[in-house]
């Protein structure tokens, strides 16, 4: 039995775990800062209601880990094209002209995004004197999420663009325009439209 005829062999989960955290490490964070959200948050109402002994600084790290999980779930949803859109008037269009719609809406919702991070970073730079009454935790820790969020969105929307600009012009390097119908058609079937 040669090569070709040897079936594939899978990659343990050891490793498939492994390989998913190198390629996903702000899922793995924004997911890691929900799990810690909702940990606390089910301590300090047990610990409020039940034993009569709130917590006080649990809101202060509830605040911290929701910007967190809000600025990373953002980058993580760019990334895989899932943010909410609506596209009635586009989907009915021919794919090569929803692709050539496509690239000057990129281009408005990259310039929101990039206004957005930097006004969060000038929020966080204004907040690093303001610190939270319990911990003594610099608001800047919390603000910082936004900035960081929006540079994530925006390096997955240069991508998208990209692959939409080298889609629309055969004959240079990418996908063809093909590939990109089919994976459109595909997220469509996937989000039951």
């Amino acid at each position: 039995m040669d090569d070709q005829d040897a079936p594939a062999s899978r990659p343990s989960l050891r490793q498939d775990w492994r390989g998913y955290v190198c390629r996903n490490p702000d899922d793995l964070l924004a997911a890691l800062c929900l799990a810690g959200l909702i940990g606390l948050m089910f301590f300090s109402i047990l610990m409020r209601y039940l034993f009569k002994t709130p917590l006080m600084w649990s809101e202060e790290v509830i605040t911290l880990l929701f910007m967190w999980v809000i600025g990373l779930g953002a980058v993580s949803a760019q990334k895989t094209r899932r943010h909410l859109v609506v596209d009635l008037l586009t989907a009915a269009l021919p794919p090569r002209l929803q692709v050539g719609i496509g690239i000057p809406t990129k281009l408005v919702y990259l310039a929101v995004v990039v206004a957005t991070g930097y006004y969060g970073w000038l929020l966080s730079l204004m907040a690093r004197d303001k610190i939270t009454n319990m911990l003594s935790i610099p608001y800047t820790y919390m603000d910082i999420a936004i900035p960081v969020g929006m540079l994530g969105m925006a390096v997955f929307i240069l991508r998208d663009l990209r692959r939409d600009f080298l889609a629309l012009f055969p004959g240079r390097p990418g996908p063809p325009i093909q590939d990109i119908v089919a994976e459109i058609e595909a997220e469509a079937l996937r989000d039951g439209k």
